[in-house]
C-alpha cells in the first residue's frame, strides 16, 4: 500500500457570504464542507478519494464522475485550482459506505458539496469496484513562517482557499511542529516556539490539531472544521525548524527579585507570561549581552549563579552561548525557545553596570511634564504605541523621569513621531522601574501607525479622596484612591496648611481645615503619601511636594486625620420633570460637570441622593441625559456608605472615555402616583391663590378631601403639587368652608417627602366616608402664579409676547398644552394667567412644535379660573397628542 494521505475534520453546516469567506471561490455557497482525503496512492497528489460523514470514512462512486469533478476535489485538498484528473478506479476498492454518486461539477466550485449530486447515501448499482481515484497537481496547502529572522523559525501560516491565515496553539506540540517543518523542507524535526513571533492577522484557520507526526502537510492532520476555533491571535502558533537557533524575537526583558534595578533574576516575556533563563553554559559574557539587552552599559555584566532564587512560569532559554558582540540575548546561540530540561533552581541571576536602563523622554510640548513618549533602544529614539497603554504605564514613565509614580495617558495629544515604533501592547503593573521592563510585544513589533503614538502628562493626577472613621461627614482619616485601591497619608510634616488643601480637594470650603493628628485611628492598605508639604494654594494634596507615591517610612499609626468646614462637593439635578429627578452634576474646581454612566448603578444613585439631602436608600439610576462642558467623574464605585459621590472610588477627576450621551440621570423620588389636577377654592365659590379648600379633579369632576388624620405634612405635599414651595404648607382646618361633589380622599398619611398626594398612604380614591363639614383647607407658601405660563414666539423680541405657543411650568419643567377640546374659555383663562385679562382667541400654531413634556390635554375651563393649570384636565402629563398639536393663542 502506498502513502496514506488524509485531511480529516468533523463535517459542519456552513453559511457563507458571497465574498471574503475562507470557502468562497465563486458565487457557489457550500452546504457541508466534508472532510476529504486521498488514500493508497503512490505520492501526496494522487489516490482513492474518500470523504468523512458523521465520523465514518467512505468512498465516492464513479457514476458520472469526470475531470471537472476531480478538479473540485483537488482544490478542496489544497492543490492547484482548476487542475485534476479522474483516474478511474486506479487505486483500488475502499471499504465502508459509498456516500456519493452522480457528481456534476463545472470545475469552479469551492467544495464537492457545491456540485449537483445524488442525495447522500443514494447510489445505484455501485460497488467498491466503482470507487473514484484522482490525480492532483501541486503541493497541497501552501505554508510559510513569518516574523523570524531566519528562514527556519517564525509564526506558522498556511493558505486555504486562496486565503493566508494562522494556526491556534491549542494542542500544538512537537508532532505538529515536525509536520510543519517537514512540509517546508526541513525534514522531520522542529519544536514549537510558544507565541514568540507576534500576532498574525486575518482568519485563524486551524485549531486543536492532532498530528501523528508522519503526515505530509499540517492540513492533513486531524482537526475541527476549517476556520472553527476559540482562539485569539495572541495564541498564534510558532515553530523553530532547527535543533538550535541563534535568533528570536526581541522580547521584553527585566531583572526581578534583586535589591536594585541593576541586579536580580533575569526574566523574559514570551506569549503573555514572564519566565526565566536556565544557567546551563551561562557565563559573564552572556550576562554582558543580557545587560546590554536591558539598556545598561555595553560590555559590562556579571553572572551571579542562582543568587536571587527561583522564578516562576516557563523556562524560555537554555544552553545560551554568546560571543559578546550580540545586542540581545536571543541573538546568541540557544536551544529552541521553551525547550529546556532545567528546573527553576537553575534560574540565572546577574548584575549590570550603569544608570537606569532605557532612557525615555517627552517630546512635543512646551511643558516638560507632558509630551509624546519616546524611548531610546539600540542607539535610536523611537515611539510607543497607545494600544493597551494605561495610567499605570504613564506612571512608570513619569517615575523614570523623576516625577514619581504619578501621571496619566493623554491619547495622541502631542501628535505623531517619526522613525521606529519601538513598543506596543505595553502592560505595566505600575511598580516597574522603567517602561522597557514592563510586559510588551517584542521590540519593534507592532500593528500601529505614528498617529497612535502615545502622549502622557506627569502633572499630579487628581485622585479620589475621602474621609473615613469620623463622627460626621466633615471629619475623619483622609484616604486617597490610587491604582484601584484606597490608602492613607502619613503625618510626617503634615500640618494645618496641608489639612486645608486636603479639605479643598474634598470639595469643602477652600482654605479651611484642621489637622487632627491620628485621632481617627489607623487605616489599611498602602500608605500612598508621605512628607507632604503644601503652599496652601494647591487644589489637591497630590499637587503638593511629597515623596513618590507609595514610598514612606511610616506605619498606619501615623495615618493623618483632619476636619473640614462646609458641605463637600456640591451636586445638583438638572433637566428632570421633578426637582428630585434629572441629570447628575457635580461642582469641582469652580466648574459644574457631569458624571459618566460607566459602572454606575443604583448604589451610586443612592449615594448621590443622600448627598442631595434625601433619605438613605432612596435613589435609582434612570438612564442618560446629555449635558455640556466637563465630564468630571467616570468609573464610579461607591460602597453605599459615602456621603457624596465625589468621595467614592473613581477614575482621576476629569479623566474618562465618555461622551455626553453617557451622562448619568437619576431619580431621588419613590413617586409612582398619579398627578391628578388640583386647585384651591375660597368660601365665596371662586378659586383662591395661596389659601383655600383643597380639591382634586377625577373622572371629569372636582371633589374634596376629608380631614381624618390630615396634618401639615399632607398640606406640604398638596402645596408642592400646586406649584408652591416644597416642604412648606399648613393645614388650616375647614377655614374655607364646605365644598360640593364627592368627598374623594380620606386618611391621608404623608411623610412630607412625597411629590404628590397620591404617593402618600390614603384610603381608596372616592371611598371617603366623610361629609363636607370636614372638607380640608390649606395654606401654601411661595410665589404666584405657582404654575407659570408663557407664550413662545420666535418672531417676537418681547419678553411677554401677546401671541405664541402656550406653555406651562410644572414641577420646574416647561411643557406644552395639547389643542384637543381647547376652547375660547380655555384661551381666556390662559391669557388671564399671563396678565392680559380674560380675553383672547385660539389661533393656528405657526410658532413651531415644542419639545419635551406635553403637560396638559383635554383642558376644560369654566372661564373664571386663576390659572390654566387649575382648570379641569387630564392628569398632568397624560395625553394622546404629538407636538404638532401644541396649542397657540392670541391675547390681543
Amino acid at each position: 500500500m502506498g502513502t496514506l494521505l488524509w485531511f480529516v475534520g468533523v463535517f459542519t453546516l456552513l453559511t457563507v457570504p458571497t465574498s471574503g469567506h475562507l470557502l468562497e471561490k465563486n458565487s457557489a455557497t457550500p452546504l457541508i464542507d466534508y472532510a476529504v482525503r486521498l488514500v493508497n496512492g503512490p505520492d501526496i497528489a494522487q489516490g482513492r478519494l474518500e470523504m468523512l460523514v458523521q465520523g465514518v470514512w467512505g468512498t465516492v462512486c464513479d457514476d458520472g464522475f469526470d475531470d471537472l469533478d476531480a478538479q473540485v476535489a483537488c482544490y478542496s485538498l489544497g492543490f492547484n485550482e482548476l487542475q485534476g484528473t479522474f483516474q478511474g478506479n486506479a487505486y483500488g476498492p475502499g471499504s465502508g459506505p459509498i456516500y456519493f454518486s452522480q457528481f456534476d461539477c463545472i470545475g469552479t466550485e469551492g467544495v464537492l458539496d457545491d456540485c449537483p449530486h445524488a442525495p447522500l447515501g443514494t447510489t445505484v448499482n455501485c460497488t467498491h469496484d466503482n470507487d473514484v481515484s484522482i490525480a492532483c497537481v501541486g503541493t497541497g496547502y501552501p505554508m510559510r513562517l513569518v516574523g523570524g529572522s531566519t528562514g527556519f523559525d517564525g509564526r506558522v501560516e498556511l493558505q486555504y482557499r486562496g486565503v493566508w491565515g494562522t494556526i491556534c496553539d491549542d494542542s500544538f506540540g512537537i508532532e505538529e511542529a515536525e509536520v510543519v517543518c517537514y512540509s517546508l523542507g526541513f525534514g522531520r524535526q522542529g519544536l514549537p516556539a510558544i507565541n514568540s513571533y507576534g500576532q498574525g492577522t486575518g482568519p485563524i484557520l486551524l485549531d486543536d490539531l492532532l498530528c501523528l507526526g508522519t503526515e505530509e502537510n499540517i492540513g492533513y492532520c486531524e482537526h475541527p472544521p476549517w476556520g472553527t476555533h476559540n482562539c485569539q491571535h495572541t495564541e498564534d502558533a510558532a515553530v523553530s525548524c532547527s535543533d538550535t537557533v541563534s535568533s528570536g524575537p526581541d522580547v521584553a526583558t527585566r531583572i526581578a527579585g534583586g535589591p536594585s534595578p541593576n541586579e536580580g533574576r533575569l526574566e523574559m516575556y514570551f506569549g503573555g507570561e514572564w519566565g526565566t533563563v536556565c544557567d546551563n553554559g551561562f557565563r559573564d559574557v552572556e550576562a554582558q549581552v543580557a545587560c546590554n539587552n536591558l539598556g545598561f552599559d555595553p560590555g559590562q555584566g556579571t553572572f551571579l549563579g542562582n543568587q536571587y532564587g527561583p522564578g516562576t512560569g516557563g523556562i524560555y532559554l537554555d544552553n545560551v552561548v554568546c560571543t559578546g558582540t550580540e545586542e540581545v540575548l536571543v541573538n546568541c546561540e540557544h536551544s529552541v525557545i521553551g525547550s529546556s530540561n532545567c528546573t527553576h533552581s537553575q534560574d540565572v541571576s546577574l548584575s549590570c553596570v550603569g544608570a537606569t536602563s532605557y532612557d525615555v523622554r517627552l517630546v512635543g510640548s512646551v511643558n516638560p511634564e507632558e509630551g509624546r513618549v519616546e524611548i531610546f533602544y539600540r542607539g535610536q529614539w523611537g515611539t510607543v504605541c497607545d494600544d493597551s497603554f494605561t495610567g499605570r504605564s504613564a506612571q512608570v514613565v513619569c517615575n523614570t523621569l523623576g516625577y514619581g509614580y504619578t501621571g496619566r495617558a493623554l491619547g495622541n495629544q502631542f501628535g505623531p513621531g517619526t522613525g521606529t515604533i519601538w513598543l506596543d501592547d505595553v502592560l505595566c503593573e505600575g511598580s516597574e522601574s522603567n517602561l522597557g521592563h514592563c510586559p510588551h510585544s517584542p521590540w519593534g513589533t507592532h500593528n500601529c501607525q505614528h498617529s497612535e503614538d502615545v502622549s502622557i502628562t506627569c502633572s499630579p493626577v487628581d485622585v479620589a479622596v475621602r474621609l473615613m472613621g469620623g463622627t460626621n461627614a466633615n471629619e475623619g482619616r483622609i484616604e486617597a484612591f490610587f491604582n484601584g485601591e484606597w490608602g492613607t497619608v502619613c503625618d510626617t510634616g503634615f500640618g494645618q496648611t496641608e489639612a486645608a488643601v486636603g479639605c479643598t480637594s474634598l470639595g469643602f470650603n477652600q482654605g479651611q481645615g484642621n489637622f487632627l493628628g491620628n485621632q481617627f485611628g489607623p487605616g489599611t492598605g498602602r500608605i500612598f503619601l508621605d512628607q507632604v508639604n503644601c503652599d496652601g494654594d494647591e487644589l489637591s494634596l497630590n499637587e503638593c511636594n511629597h515623596t513618590a507615591i507609595g514610598q514612606n517610612t511610616c506605619s498606619h499609626n501615623n495615618d493623618v486625620s483632619i476636619s473640614c468646614v462646609g458641605t463637600g462637593y456640591p451636586t445638583r439635578l438638572v433637566g428632570g420633570i421633578f426637582p428630585s429627578d434629572g441629570r447628575l452634576e457635580i461642582f469641582y474646581r469652580g466648574v459644574w460637570g457631569t458624571v459618566c454612566d460607566d459602572l454606575f448603578t443604583d448604589v451610586e444613585a443612592q449615594v448621590a441622593c443622600a448627598g442631595l439631602g434625601y433619605s438613605r436608600g432612596i435613589g435609582r439610576f434612570t438612564g442618560n441625559s446629555a449635558g455640556t462642558g466637563q465630564i468630571w467623574l467616570d468609573q464610579l464605585a461607591c460602597g453605599g456608605f459615602e456621603t457624596n459621590v465625589g468621595s467614592c472610588a473613581h477614575a482621576f477627576w476629569g479623566e474618562n472615555d465618555c461622551t455626553h450621551t453617557e451622562d448619568v440621570a437619576i431619580s431621588c423620588s419613590t413617586s409612582t402616583g398619579t398627578m391628578y389636577p388640583v386647585r384651591l377654592m375660597g368660601s365665596d365659590g371662586l378659586q383662591a391663590q395661596n389659601s383655600g379648600r383643597l380639591e382634586y379633579y377625577i373622572l371629569g369632576s372636582w371633589g374634596t378631601v376629608c380631614d381624618t388624620g390630615f396634618s401639615d405634612l399632607d398640606a406640604q405635599v398638596a402645596c408642592y403639587s400646586l406649584g408652591f414651595n416644597q416642604f412648606e404648607g399648613t393645614y388650616i382646618g375647614q377655614t374655607h368652608g364646605p365644598g360640593t361633589g364627592t368627598a374623594l380622599l380620606d386618611n391621608a398619611g404623608c411623610t412630607g417627602n412625597e411629590v404628590m398626594i397620591d404617593d402618600c398612604a390614603h384610603s381608596i380614591w372616592g371611598a371617603a366616608s366623610c361629609d363636607h363639614s370636614t372638607d380640608v383647607s390649606i395654606s401654601c407658601v411661595g410665589p404666584w402664579p405657582a404654575m407659570p405660563v408663557r407664550l413662545v414666539n420666535p418672531n417676537s423680541n418681547s419678553s411677554n409676547p401677546t401671541q405664541g405657543r402656550l406653555e406651562i411650568q410644572y414641577y420646574g419643567t416647561w411643557g406644552t398644552v395639547c389643542d384637543d377640546a381647547f376652547t375660547t374659555s380655555d384661551v381666556r383663562v390662559a391669557c388671564a394667567s399671563l396678565g392680559f385679562g380674560y380675553i383672547g382667541s385660539f389661533i393656528p400654531n405657526t410658532f413651531g412644535a415644542g419639545v419635551g413634556q406635553i403637560w396638559l390635554d383635554e383642558v376644560n375651563c369654566l372661564g373664571n379660573e386663576l390659572n390654566i393649570g387649575l382648570c379641569g384636565h387630564n392628569n398632568w402629563g397624560e395625553h394622546n397628542c404629538l407636538h404638532s398639536e401644541d396649542t397657540a393663542i392670541s391675547c390681543v
